[in-house]
């Protein structure tokens, strides 16, 4: 087999043979990427054709998605409507971000950690 792919190919024995050996050869992800002189484990190969980019994963916007969804859902159910727009404020959950300070005195609350706490509590 390896002669008829020399001569089809018109490449060296040496080189056919190399090719047909590589492509046998199997190497598992976990292996270690370049063994460690002081036996402390390294990369493994996986870790370097792994995409930790969370843009590049199909799923990141489907589980982003869903959990805002979530989120917003335990906020309805959970809080009154003031206590929703101070969590919707402060985490810009409608685009519009406030500090706890300029909340506190757009609801004329006198200490905006009591108010933090108090909606924690209820989640």
């Amino acid at each position: 087999m390896v002669m008829r792919i020399v001569e089809t190919l018109n490449m060296s024995r040496k080189k056919v043979t190399h090719a047909t050996e590589a492509v046998c050869k199997v190497f598992s992800l976990d292996k270690e990427a370049f063994p460690s002189l002081n036996v402390i484990p390294g990369d493994t190969l996986h870790s370097y054709i792994t995409d930790d980019c969370p843009d590049n994963n199909p799923w990141h916007g489907v589980d982003v998605g869903a959990l805002k969804e979530e989120v917003r859902n335990l906020i309805k159910t959970t809080l009154g409507e003031r206590e929703r727009e101070i969590i919707h404020l402060y985490y810009g959950l409608d685009n519009e971000y406030l500090t706890w300070e300029d909340i506190s005195r757009r609801y004329n609350i006198s200490t905006t950690i009591q108010w933090s706490n108090l909606i924690i509590l209820k989640l």
